[in-house]
């Protein structure tokens, strides 16, 4: 229980100024709460990998779990890549350029292409910040599925060999 409510405490003190940056104007507080919210995500994804690794059998929980850590890297990655073009605008050449919430859109489905390996080219990293970033979230997310399945895998199979009635 003393874990449980050290992982509820963390989450809440990422989490609530998180949400709350994002809304206050001006320039310090939206990177402040994009910066969090990295954090955040990133610390959900350590509890789900977390209770999924303690998890002694595959069940349609841990599969879901998984899933739900893989899609929330395209988030993570999706605000880093914001935060790059908000420095350095310019980062990424076939962005919307009218709003911030195009941007973002197109920062976020950029995320997904990369996170898949897809590479459509529709946008590209221009910046230093920019490519290390996709080079980074492309070998994490080719990673992360390779591990997870072997992972998962590994522990289905391991159950069957113990259980030798299935």
């Amino acid at each position: 229980m003393a874990s449980r409510g050290r992982l509820l405490v963390t989450g809440l003190a990422l989490g609530v100024p998180a949400v709350g940056l994002l809304f206050l104007p001006g320039r310090a507080p939206t990177v402040a709460g994009g910066v969090l919210t990295i954090a955040a995500l990133l610390f959900i994804c350590f509890v789900i990998l977390r209770r999924i690794a303690r998890h002694p059998v595959v069940t349609a929980a841990t599969v879901s779990g998984s899933l739900v850590v893989y899609l929330t890297f395209g988030v993570v990655w999706a605000q880093a890549y914001w935060l790059a073009e908000h420095f350095r605008p310019g980062s990424f050449t076939g962005l919307s350029e009218t709003a911030d919430v195009l941007v973002r859109q197109d920062l976020f489905y950029y995320s997904y292409v990369t996170l898949a390996t897809l590479g459509y080219g529709d946008i590209s990293p221009v910046g230093p910040e920019a490519r290390s970033l996709a080079i980074i979230e492309a070998i994490v997310g080719q990673l992360y599925l390779v591990v997870l399945v072997a992972g998962l895998v590994g522990l289905s199979l391991s159950r069957r060999q113990r259980r030798p009635d299935q």
